[in-house]
């Protein structure tokens, strides 16, 4: 297996952990037992919060303070019937999208069965995502 590449960008694993990570349910309960830190914050500076904890994510997808903060941000976003600003922050996951992209085609020519794994976690994640979002309209 490759080595990971020095820190500020992103390796493979770093893609796999990520795609892979918790379902929403399981990012509720555990933000719940967790004292929902960001409940006190007002939804606005929540938003731009996220937003800022994206960018500093980019290109450190392994860091797990970054990526507990960024998943408790949108999940106490989610729990008082907000969204994330998706359109606010195009430009930062235009960049994710990419960069997720590139390391699943090394994933998927150098491992195909990792790949096969981690496709049918995202595609799992993606038909809750649309399910959720048709209830919601």
């Amino acid at each position: 297996m490759k080595k990971p590449e020095k820190r500020g960008a992103v390796s493979a694993k770093d893609v796999e952990d990520f795609v892979t990570s918790k379902g929403p349910i399981d990012k509720v309960r555990d933000y719940v037992q967790r004292g929902r830190r960001f409940e006190r914050r007002d939804t606005e500076s929540l938003k731009n919060e996220w937003i800022d904890v994206l960018r500093r994510l980019l290109p450190n997808l392994a860091d797990p303070g970054l990526r507990l903060s960024w998943d408790d941000i949108e999940t106490e976003l989610a729990m008082r019937g907000e969204e994330a600003p998706i359109k606010r922050a195009s430009g930062e996951l235009d960049a994710l999208s990419e960069s997720v992209g590139r390391c699943i085609e090394e994933i998927e020519a150098t491992d195909p069965d990792k790949w096969d794994d981690m496709n049918k976690a995202l595609t799992s994640d993606i038909l809750r995502f649309l399910e959720k979002k048709g209830r919601a309209n």
